[in-house]
């Protein structure tokens, strides 16, 4: 009997005769099962897990492979120095890791799975930060999110984390994506985790999408104080997917947005179209990596100036380090009072029109959605004229045509002239 208990003898049972698979493979299954087994028996030998007699192998559950990987070093270890919101040893986070796909069976988290990790954590951080008074203020009124482009929902099943273990509040969340195998793994995700109640979906595109309150109501009808959202998010939508939820965000009259940029290259097509071959900026619309490279970084700064026209006090910032992500800005835009908005707006306006002037003249779709959302036209036509950029050379100053003079006025002249001339020719000195 205590043979048949060995662990290396139960061991080999389970592997089998592993005929489908190559070599490396099965070693590395075995060293798998192997160290799960040894450490099993530590706990064993320990007393904190107990045998199971009715079984013929050891029963090493998920929650202890947790307990056992993640130590304290390697807590500090996975941090880097930074705080972690999530942590990763604690049974809740571990089992919202697992369902998201970013910890494997082992406990452990890949290298690629740690990027995801971390970028999720610092919009974490950054959604606790902008709104730090909504979270914090004791009401049972629900917190309204929406994430557009929500993929396979990973940012909104965090905050669905967050809402029930971190901030203590109820919070509906409607995320929207057009892909319906991408909506079906994100339900499914919910489901597993408990959070069907509060985080729906809904598939389609962002252009195809209705007014917030009529979306909001149809998948939350329970809710029927309805008002916009607390918050409209975005992670790394493509292009000018990005420009859609910036608009239709701003069109809800959300308090916040946040969005995580991801391939600019809207302007970009346009500068290579470009035919002004004195711009100063020429060689910049005629080089590809530079033209991509000032492209992402010009439509940027386009977004936020457009954002501040549309009301909103807007910031960016670098949320993870770029080896995690090359796309690791995050632009963050808080809406502000009509009095200060007023104010902003034609200095914000006329910064867009300058940045478009010394770029070369193009903008991107977020102007037009934002014209066509708001009526901002009508606010353009208040803004004075714009002074000649730096880069314009000014116009000389037009001089004033000499006066025509009659036939007689120059006649006149003339004889004068020749008068003068005989008196300096026979002038004598006087006689002293």
């Amino acid at each position: 009997m205590a043979s048949a208990r060995h662990p290396t003898r139960m061991l080999l049972a389970t592997v089998g005769s592993g005929a489908t698979r190559t070599p490396k493979q099965h070693t590395r299954s075995f060293l798998r099962r192997y160290m799960a087994i040894a450490d099993r028996a530590q706990l064993c030998a320990r007393g904190s897990t107990p045998w199971n007699r009715n079984l013929s192998t050891f029963q090493v559950t998920f929650e202890d492979l947790v307990e056992q990987y993640w130590t304290t070093e390697r807590v500090e270890g996975l941090a880097a120095g930074k705080e972690l919101l999530l942590q990763p040893q604690q049974q809740d986070v571990a089992k919202l890791l697992r369902v998201m796909g970013l910890m494997a069976a082992d406990a452990t988290i890949g290298l690629e799975k740690i990027r995801k990790f971390k970028q999720v954590n610092a919009l974490l951080m950054a959604v606790e930060t902008s709104l730090s008074q909504q979270i914090t203020t004791p009401t049972f009124r629900p917190l309204r999110f929406l994430e557009l482009c929500t993929g396979r929902s990973h940012l909104s099943l965090v905050l669905a984390y967050a809402a029930k273990n971190r901030w203590g509040r109820p919070i509906n969340i409607l995320a929207v994506d057009q892909c319906p195998k991408r909506i079906a793994v994100a339900k499914l995700r919910a489901h597993q985790l408990g959070y069907s109640e509060w985080l729906r979906f809904r598939t389609s595109a962002v252009s195809d999408l209705v007014e917030w309150e009529r979306e909001y109501t149809a998948v939350f009808p329970e809710d029927r104080n309805v008002g916009p959202p607390d918050a409209v998010l975005s992670l790394h939508a493509c292009d000018t997917a990005t420009d859609e939820a910036l608009a239709y965000g701003a069109f809800a009259g959300s308090e916040t947005l946040l969005v995580a940029p991801c391939c600019q290259v809207e302007l970009a097509r346009k500068w290579a179209a470009l035919q002004k071959p004195r711009h100063p900026l020429a060689l910049v619309h005629r080089t590809g990596s530079l033209r991509t490279e000032m492209a992402a970084h010009t439509t940027d700064a386009l977004r936020i100036a457009l954002l501040r026209c549309s009301g909103y006090a807007v910031d960016a910032s670098k949320f993870v380090p770029a080896e995690h992500t090359p796309k690791n800005r995050l632009i963050v835009a808080s809406k502000i009072p009509d009095d200060v908005a007023g104010e902003q707006e034609t200095s914000a306006f006329r910064e867009l029109k300058g940045l478009k002037r010394a770029t070369g003249g193009e903008s991107i779709v977020l102007e037009e959605m934002l014209q066509k959302t708001w009526g901002v036209r009508e606010r353009y036509a208040k803004v004075h004229a714009e002074p000649p950029s730096f880069y314009q050379k000014k116009a000389p100053a037009a001089q004033p045509e000499p006066a025509k003079r009659s036939r007689n006025e120059a006649e006149f002249l003339c004889m004068d002239l020749s008068s003068a001339r005989r008196r300096r020719s026979t002038y004598s000195p006087p006689l002293k």
